[in-house]
């Protein structure tokens, strides 16, 4: 691992980095599983809300703002644990785009058929 990290010019005795390898590598084979899950069904949802934008189906818009939405619990329990700025400002950064993309869907979208100016 120290040949690795000096291959690309970190030092192993920095203290993020000697803490980031100890919490690595203590996960066990069950927090691995979990993560490996939670991983590919994030995956997967991002493969089809893509795939849904993309061609432009209105359901992709739906979904992309529950899953923004779905990061607003996370974001309020990190401000709550400890309060900076940096997470205050994410979380209302976040809550505005869900604002936004909400009010953007709720008012509709134009019909194909009609032209835009």
């Amino acid at each position: 691992m120290k040949q690795w990290l000096h291959l690309i010019h970190l030092d192993p005795q920095n203290r993020h980095i000697h803490g980031f390898l100890t919490k690595a590598f203590s996960i066990d084979d069950h927090q691995l599983e979990a993560l490996s899950l939670g991983s590919f069904v994030y995956a997967a949802v991002a493969l089809v809300q893509g795939g849904g934008l993309l061609y432009g189906r209105r359901w992709a818009s739906y979904l992309t703002v529950g899953v923004i939405a779905s990061f607003l619990p996370l974001e309020l329990y990190a401000v709550m644990d400890h309060v900076t700025r940096l997470r205050v400002t994410a979380l209302g950064v976040n809550g505005l785009i869900v604002w936004y993309l909400i009010a953007r869907e709720s008012h509709g979208r134009p019909n194909a058929q009609e032209k835009l100016p």
